[in-house]
């Protein structure tokens, strides 16, 4: 963004919330059970363009009290996590969209006809032998649609056939 003669700025907040049953499902904790939420507001040349909160269980705020804390993460709270013995490369998107909610509507005031596009993100930790361990976040961004592009790159890690 600054490269392109933009000023990203963001606003955040930390707070407890209750495991929704879908959160729950995919942290494979119980529903209703307190999660800690990181949740950034952000925008650039002060027109908000996006949402990201991210929820993570107990057991890992019992190992690493830093996330349940209001302050901003300098690095991003992956490579935080990374360097405290968390490390988070095997994730699974989900890539929806929809209406805005009503607070989103409210935060984005946007123009009518523009919905959310949602990235869910759950990330997990990646054990010693490359595999996927537990879930460790589930992450969802919300971008308003006439703002915001979403491109992946896709490497194919399959062996090469024998011959």
């Amino acid at each position: 963004m600054k490269n392109a003669g933009h000023t990203p700025t963001t606003k955040f907040e930390s707070l407890n919330v209750a495991a929704t049953q879908e959160q729950s499902e995919l942290l494979d904790v119980e529903e209703k059970s307190t999660l800690v939420m990181r949740r950034v507001w952000r925008f650039v040349d002060g027109t908000p363009t996006a949402i990201e909160s991210s929820v993570f269980p107990q057991w890992l705020i019992g190992e690493l009290p830093r996330l349940a804390s209001p302050e901003v993460i300098q690095k991003g709270t992956t490579a935080w996590l990374d360097e405290n013995g968390y490390p988070m490369t095997i994730h699974q998107d989900y890539i929806s969209a929809r209406p805005h909610t009503k607070p989103e509507k409210q935060f984005f005031e946007s123009s009518p006809g523009v919905v959310s596009i949602v990235r869910r993100r759950v990330s997990f930790e990646t054990l010693k032998d490359n595999k996927r361990g537990r879930p460790l976040r589930v992450m969802d961004t919300v971008y308003r649609s006439d703002m915001n592009e979403i491109v992946y790159d896709i490497t194919d890690h399959k062996s090469k056939p024998e011959k």
